[in-house]
């Protein structure tokens, strides 16, 4: 199984070159940070109140949630591929919660579903015995679940799976 992290700290994804290795992910790590405009319903994360009632209420949480796309290759060989090509995703957080990213040390999490994959096939150039599988997964944030402010993370495994149906590289 290979493991992409992804962790709510960092505003810039890794850069992603054609893997050189054989059944290594690349990037084998992905570090992303949420813009706080992306929590609340009008773009911001302070306000106004009129009145009492507007003092106490609570925030008004973006309800659509936010995407990130990851995108990944992985160079393997053709006779270890599963015919026809298969790819599974599992998202964990940090504190092992399926689903969901966590803080660190924390119960505090946000749910993750899996919105899209894609994956396709490529010849890895005059390399007969290798191709090259490349993918994206969509992950969705429910925003409208963050309780508490702070870094949220968790880790996305990615498995090809080879002939045998388990995953290749592992």
């Amino acid at each position: 199984m290979v493991v992409g992290f992804l962790g709510l700290s960092q505003s810039q994804l890794l850069a992603q070159s054609a893997p050189t290795e054989i059944n290594r992910i690349s990037p084998s790590e992905v570090d992303e940070k949420l813009n706080s405009s992306e929590f609340f319903l009008n773009g911001q994360q302070t306000g106004t109140a009129k009145n009492i009632e507007d003092l106490y209420a609570p925030p008004e949480f973006n309800q659509q949630g936010t995407t990130r796309a990851i995108e990944w290759q992985m160079r393997v060989r053709q006779n270890e591929l599963s015919s026809p090509v298969e790819v599974e995703y599992e998202v964990k957080a940090d504190n092992l919660t399926g689903n969901t990213f966590s803080q660190e040390n924390s119960r505090n999490t946000i749910p993750v579903t899996i919105a899209g994959t894609e994956f396709e096939t490529l010849p890895d150039g005059n390399e007969t015995e290798t191709v090259i599988v490349k993918g994206k997964v969509t992950l969705k944030f429910d925003v409208s679940q963050f309780r508490a402010a702070g870094e949220y993370g968790g880790r996305v495994s990615i498995c090809v799976k080879n002939t045998s149906g388990g995953c290749i590289g592992s």
